[in-house]
């Protein structure tokens, strides 16, 4: 090779990783250096590299344009290490990145050179497709088989250069850019390539493409399905259903009407000594006596006759793939990232990712949700994860699911004119998901939801500052309180639904009193049951615009002590609203508590106090143990002037959680005394040990 020649091959490998790392500044890290771009397109276009140049100016343009899809494409590119950007193969040049995480194709397990001859020798003999018996990938192979016969067009492969750059579907994306050299070949135990064997270089290639980004090129693979492989090929929408006694049937149907590919699985265990279990097979025609015809992965050259009864009692799954581009004339897509904490934190829809999907036009029209994992080699393959519409009651949903552990899910739904129906996804794993939207009229459209359109919702924990135990519990009123408003313009009563969850097995309560229910004896509806993990209080009457609070409580405390409390309403055009609130010491900022008892000749206890400045005080008195019923009296008077400032005749029941006098207005500067009377014989309630608590915003001065 001539110098020239040399400096000019390097000259286009400089501008080619010059326009990688151009890509990525814009697209990944969202920093658009127009400078170098420009020069870039410049430079390209004096040595005569038009589509450098041509790729360049394009960059300049759409570089400032970079959506949220755009850019989490790009940022989950990296599987394992490698990079994998959203480019087209035709843009997609000679070189891909150079240095650490270079997406360069070379593969884990070292071989020798390739050897066309050899592989042309090995290959000459076999018809078609055929798996490698070394290499357990016979879902890739029956997707490749399947995929060459019913969609080659599907299939994108390109070599340039010294190696080939081929396009997958996978990672939210159906231009992930794969880059495979070939120049080094694994060798089998007998010496001989290790690949699979086809008359098409292409093919060998994508099973090269495939073992990078499945496995980081190592041959040693986990296990996939014919309906994941197809997928990640071509695009079609997977589908996985069990073989049922209707099987036949659907498959001879769908076939005839190459709407998709369909591939079988076996079971564990099979009774056809022609079958092999746990193994997928290509679905290739159907017979005129209507079987169906399978081709093995590991045989090309025998196809099987399967009849009915052979379907039914040795096959466990069926593979759809479907055709988007037949079936539909739209396509979106959402990406979110999935993390357990704090989405799987409570047996709740409300913090995970939701979505909207609005139906604009004049008829119902049907719309296919694809959910698709991202790859994760960290992850684990038996993890779950789902789509599902949001039941009607959002309280009343645990984290048990039913989903797929494929990483893929597909959900069917059929949306009425001019309505809308919500989503929502789960995993049991943290991940990044992509959720695509499949429909035929333009009039739908898809979007992520808010949590408040549905409910409101808090989160808190008990803790030693705020456990309180159950209703029982005389200072039951210091748990965990928060006060509920629904803003509405109805003069009627709306309903509200209430549940409490925790993260433990811990048993659970919640009570309602309107806020000005200072001594809690009359709550809305009162339970003093408690459930274990969850408490739901439904239909509960409450007044628009009008202040409760909620006091959430736990019969014992545990390890595990967050809780979340949800508020939703059914009725149109109000809004459920919670927030924390204080009410223990009427929200004052100085707080002050004294303990004491009665003494045995008397029936009534002085307690002086004075006031710093004028201040509304919050007192209440309370008894720390319950004895029966106690009947008192609460009288404040002046030391001075003896004028009596808080004048009370009545004897009345001390409620459980203490009587409180609320907003006492006090001076500032004088002295005070504060009276408790109860009523009986003074030996009565003797040992009954009982407390004051004063609420203020100033500081009050208790005094002997």
């Amino acid at each position: 090779m001539k110098v020239s020649e040399v400096s000019q091959e390097d000259e286009e490998i400089d501008l080619w990783q010059e326009l990688w790392r151009l890509r990525w500044q814009a697209f990944g890290s969202g920093t658009v250096d127009r400078a170098a771009m420009d020069q870039l397109a410049r430079r390209a276009a004096a040595s005569e590299h038009h589509e450098v140049a041509k790729l360049a100016r394009n960059l300049l343009n759409a570089g400032a344009k970079v959506n949220y899809n755009t850019r989490f494409e790009w940022l989950t590119s990296v599987v394992g290490g490698q990079r994998f950007p959203p480019v087209q193969i035709d843009v997609a040049g000679p070189e891909g990145w150079d240095g650490n995480g270079a997406a360069s194709g070379k593969m884990m397990d070292k071989g020798d050179s390739w050897d066309g001859d050899l592989y042309a020798r090995i290959c000459s003999g076999i018809p078609h497709i055929q798996q490698h018996r070394e290499i357990p990938d016979c879902s890739l192979v029956a997707s490749l088989i399947n995929v060459r016969q019913r969609a080659a067009s599907a299939l994108r492969v390109r070599h340039i250069g010294a190696t080939y750059v081929v396009n997958l579907h996978f990672n939210g994306s159906d231009c992930r850019l794969v880059r495979v050299d070939l120049s080094y070949v694994p060798r089998d135990s007998q010496g001989s390539i290790l690949a699979l064997h086809s008359h098409k270089i292409e093919d060998v290639v994508l099973e090269r493409a495939y073992l990078l980004v499945k496995n980081g090129g190592s041959y040693k693979l986990s296990g996939s399905n014919a309906a994941i492989d197809t997928y990640l090929l071509t695009g079609y929408i997977p589908e996985i259903r069990h073989v049922r006694n209707d099987a036949m049937k659907r498959i001879t149907t769908l076939l005839k009407g190459g709407m998709c590919i369909i591939a079988l699985g076996t079971a564990e265990k099979v009774n056809d000594r022609n079958l092999k279990s746990s193994h997928d097979y290509a679905t290739i025609e159907i017979h005129s006596n209507g079987n169906l015809v399978v081709r093995d992965p590991l045989d090309a050259s025998r196809k099987l006759e399967i009849d009915e009864c052979t379907l039914l009692t040795n096959f466990k799954f069926m593979y759809f793939n479907w055709n988007p581009r037949l079936l539909f004339a739209h396509h979106q897509t959402l990406h979110f990232r999935y993390t357990t904490d704090p989405m799987n934190n409570f047996p709740t829809v409300i913090d995970k990712p939701l979505f909207e999907i609005f139906n604009k036009s004049e008829q119902s029209e049907s719309v296919w949700v694809f959910l698709e994992q991202h790859f994760d080699r960290t992850l684990n393959d038996q993890s779950i994860c789902l789509v599902q519409q949001v039941p009607d009651s959002v309280l009343l949903v645990s984290n048990r699911f039913d989903g797929s552990n494929s990483g893929f899910y597909l959900l069917k739904v059929e949306i009425s004119s001019k309505n809308c129906i919500k989503l929502f996804c789960h995993s049991e794993v943290s991940a990044n998901y992509s959720l695509h939207f499949y429909h035929i009229s333009a009039l739908i459209s898809c979007k992520k939801a808010t949590v408040r359109a549905l409910v409101a919702s808090v989160d808190d924990e008990w803790n030693s500052a705020n456990y309180y135990g159950a209703f029982s519990n005389p200072e039951f009123y210091k748990n965990p309180t928060f006060e509920l408003v629904v803003e509405s313009n109805s003069k009627d009563h709306v309903y509200v639904d209430l549940q409490l969850l925790g993260m433990s097995t811990s048993l659970l309560n919640l009570q309602i009193y309107h806020m000005d229910d200072y001594d809690l004896t009359k709550p809305i509806v009162f339970d003093e049951s408690y459930t274990e993990g969850i408490y739901i209080r439904k239909s509960l009457p409450i007044v628009p615009n009008a202040r409760y609070k909620v006091i959430c409580s736990s019969y014992h405390q545990s390890d595990t002590n967050r809780f979340k409390l949800l508020a939703t309403t059914s009725s149109k055009n109000s809004k459920v609203k919670l927030s924390k609130c204080f009410p223990q010491y009427g929200s004052h900022k100085y707080q002050l508590a004294r303990n004491f008892s009665w003494r045995k000749e008397t029936n009534r206890v002085k307690i002086p106090f004075g006031l710093v400045a004028t201040t509304f005080l919050h007192i209440r008195v309370l008894a720390l143990e319950f004895q029966g019923e106690m009947f008192i009296r609460i009288n404040i008077f002046d030391d001075d002037t003896q004028e009596l400032l808080l004048h009370n005749e009545d004897f009345c029941i001390l409620p459980r959680h203490g009587l409180v006098i609320p907003d006492f207005s006090g001076m500032g500067g004088r002295h005070l005394t504060l009276l408790i009377e109860k009523d009986g014989p003074p030996t009565m309630f003797n040992s009954v040990p009982m407390r004051l608590e004063i609420g203020s915003d100033f500081k009050v001065v208790l005094n002997g």
